[in-house]
């Protein structure tokens, strides 16, 4: 049955007045539009992308025996017709986002579709690097102009891929640090997501932001790479304080993407901390305290430290519990044991047993306040220590095999003990 014979039927029975219909007529109307709208725009970008790709290969079928003014040309129609979309969306259909997003969509692709063919066109010689970072930058002013997530979202993919190429697969070109320059352009396009509080788009670049900078982060690594584990702690532990943030708070825990990232960025470093051949190898790594202070990759270990560090800091202020205070200040507690560490092997002990407070408070707090969330990554951090040990040791495939089952019972048990008295006091 429709809403509008709902609310007749309801009016009539006396159970709502006129004014009461017509809000909720009128809430329909605004928000009920929203799933088709999306789904509108999901499609129409999926059909610039196919347009674009479908373009190609009309060309590619007789593609060498055109000549090289007809190839020119036959380059630049996508663009010509990807920016002739954009104008009339600008101009003439400027409350149609779908239409803004699909004409910015399909003349980003034919940027890069241009800078290719023109490449193959006169045998001009590159490396992928140089190209990404060629399109990225001609693309760029289309996440602005057109006020476009999708050209943000494939601007984002972009310089990552640009930055890991150059970084990781090849260090000739040493066109990674661009890379940071390259995204602080582009924040500001996020920060206007962050404003209009929820979305898709939002979401997909809450996601997308942390894992490009967790990838891009190692291509600054040069003399003392022990450092950037630091880095790395440091910046796991800000992007979880980050997700913690008010503006960062969401119905879903998914849309999450910063402290998501954070907290399992966090989980697996604390783990890997855990075994002895980290501390031996931190031990065995020779450094001058002067050229080592003077490294970038101490500059890095500082500027993710402070960030963590003013993000706790206000983060305490507005109150947090026990757990969380401690899972929050565990990059602190690493940069001590590093310290110390260089001196004294305790460094696998001592985070052995943070691990483990970490992971009993979680499940004393889990049981007091009824929360299934805190008892299962209570019980992550337990059984993930037990585990770390666990295969230190030389086990049988078998008691490795009985060692998992128990694991899993003790989830299965525990949660249901939890359903179970979470419903008596209820």
């Amino acid at each position: 049955m429709s809403i509008q014979k709902e609310l007749e039927a309801l009016q009539t029975a006396g159970i709502i007045d006129q004014a009461t219909a017509e809000n909720i007529r009128q809430y329909f109307q605004t928000e009920g539009k929203a799933p088709g709208n999306r789904l509108l725009m999901v499609f129409g970008i999926l059909g610039a992308i196919l347009i674009g790709l479908g373009i190609i290969l009309i060309f590619a079928h007789n593609w060498d025996d055109l000549s090289k003014t007809t190839k020119l040309s036959l380059s630049f129609m996508p663009l010509l017709l990807g920016q002739t979309a954009c104008g009339l969306s600008l101009f003439l259909w400027k409350d149609k986002p779908v239409l803004r997003e699909g004409a910015a969509t399909f003349t980003f692709f034919a940027i890069g579709s241009v800078l290719a063919l023109v490449s193959q066109i006169y045998h001009l010689p590159g490396e992928l690097d140089a190209y990404l970072l060629l399109w990225m930058l001609l693309g760029f002013p289309l996440i602005y102009l057109m006020n476009s997530s999708v050209c943000s979202l494939l601007y984002l993919l972009g310089i990552t891929a640009m930055a890991c190429y150059s970084g990781y697969w090849t260090q000739t070109s040493g066109l990674y640090p661009y890379y940071w320059a390259l995204l602080a352009a582009g924040l500001p396009h996020y920060i206007h997501l962050i404003r209009r509080k929820v979305g898709n788009f939002r979401t997909f670049h809450d996601w997308l932001i942390p894992l490009s900078i967790a990838l891009c982060l190692g291509t600054l690594v040069e003399n003392f790479g022990v450092l950037m584990n630091i880095a790395y702690f440091s910046m796991f532990s800000a992007f979880m304080l980050f997700g913690s943030a008010p503006w960062m708070t969401f119905k879903s825990s998914y849309r999450n993407g910063f402290g998501l990232t954070g907290l399992a960025g966090m989980f697996f470093m604390l783990l890997m901390y855990s075994f002895e051949w980290f501390w031996e190898d931190l031990i065995k790594t020779p450094f001058e305290a002067a050229t080592l202070m003077s490294s970038s990759e101490f500059l890095l270990a500082f500027i993710w430290t402070a960030s963590a560090t003013v993000l706790l800091y206000y983060q305490k202020k507005r109150g947090e519990s026990l757990a969380r205070l401690l899972l929050d200040s565990a990059f602190l507690v690493f940069i001590f044991l590093f310290i110390i560490n260089a001196y004294y092997m305790i460094g696998p002990i001592f985070m052995s047993l943070y691990i483990m407070l970490l992971g009993v408070v979680f499940l004393w707090e889990g049981a007091q306040k009824f929360s299934l969330r805190k008892m299962n990554f209570g019980l992550l951090l337990a059984m993930g220590l037990i585990g770390c040990r666990f295969f230190d040791g030389q086990f049988s495939f078998v008691a490795k095999g009985i060692f998992f089952v128990f694991v899993g019972l003790g989830f299965f048990l525990v949660n249901f003990w939890m359903l179970n008295r979470k419903k008596a006091h209820e």
